[in-house]
């Protein structure tokens, strides 16, 4: 994904491939964006870059993919959103 936007609350360097990007006018016909909104378009060199990193280092794309799971497991799954919950009632009800 590139390296913007919400997508960097769960991915980083750690567990994710980050591709670099220019932000840029949103085109013509890319409805329901309206052209005078703004996007990260994507350096498809080094996205293929990032790719052919994967298939060169499988281990280290396992490693990844196995740190991202993790991060979604502990940060955002159901019982991580209950924790946060709990929390905050505990501190409204303090």
């Amino acid at each position: 994904a590139t390296a913007y936007s919400g997508n960097l609350m769960f991915m980083d360097e750690e567990n994710s491939y980050l591709v670099d990007h220019q932000m840029t006018n949103v085109p013509e016909g890319a409805e329901p964006y309206p052209t005078t909104a703004r996007w990260a378009e994507p350096d498809l060199d080094h996205a293929a870059a990032l790719m052919r990193a994967v298939l060169d280092d499988p281990t280290e794309a396992q490693r990844r993919g196995k740190a991202a799971a993790e991060r979604i497991h502990d940060q955002f799954s159901t019982d991580a959103f209950a924790r946060a919950a709990r929390t905050r009632l505990d501190e409204i009800w303090s």
